[in-house]
């Protein structure tokens, strides 16, 4: 039964992610400022937060806001995962497929399949932190940081880790994909105009 659920489903798709695409960029992941800046917000909000803001918002009318744009971001990144696969011109993407990327790992057609793929897991795991959140703290009239106690301390760092890091890795995928726009506004004019 155990082997079962790491064979199949949603389990082996996650596996097989990590493995595949997210393990051999670890070391780019980790290193990059969106994710050094996610980390520092976490320190801030976890030791600052319940000492400067005791009268924020409850944590279900925040975890509802960002569930909503998460989930506009989510869609955004499937749509551009769909629009890279199915892309008209087949030399562009012959071209983005050999493109060498230096220090990262894949070429240019992986590369921007993977933002595309990771911003979107990274929303998907906010959405979910947010909804877990939402069910066992949702009532709570008092406000999240209220409570200045290691666990909530610890829940608030890391659910600000996470939604900070969500909404920088988005602003990251829109710059990718508008580099990549202009990638292939410099391959169409290159080419040469047909003869009359």
């Amino acid at each position: 039964m155990i082997t079962r659920l790491f064979t199949s489903g949603l389990l082996k798709a996650l596996w097989g992610f990590g493995r595949r695409d997210v393990r051999p960029r670890l070391a780019e992941i980790i290193s990059t400022q969106d994710f050094g800046l996610a980390i520092i917000a976490a320190v801030a909000m976890a030791s600052a937060g319940p000492k400067y803001l005791t009268g924020a918002p409850k944590a279900a009318d925040l975890a509802t806001g960002f569930i909503a744009s998460a989930a506009i971001a989510l869609g955004f990144c499937v749509g551009g995962m769909t629009i890279a696969l199915t892309l008209p011109d087949r030399e562009f993407v012959k071209k983005l497929a050999k493109l060498q990327l230096e220090t990262k790992a894949g070429n240019g057609l992986s590369g921007l399949l993977f933002v595309f793929t990771w911003t979107a897991v990274i929303h998907w795991l906010a959405i979910v932190t947010l909804l877990v959140t939402l069910v066992f703290d949702g009532a709570n009239t008092k406000c999240f940081l209220a409570e200045p106690t290691l666990p909530k301390r610890v829940i608030v760092g890391t659910i600000t880790a996470l939604c900070t890091y969500a909404l920088l890795q988005f602003l990251i995928t829109v710059l990718t994909l508008a580099h990549v726009g202009l990638h292939y506004i410099n391959e169409l004019r290159l080419e040469k105009p047909p003869k009359a």
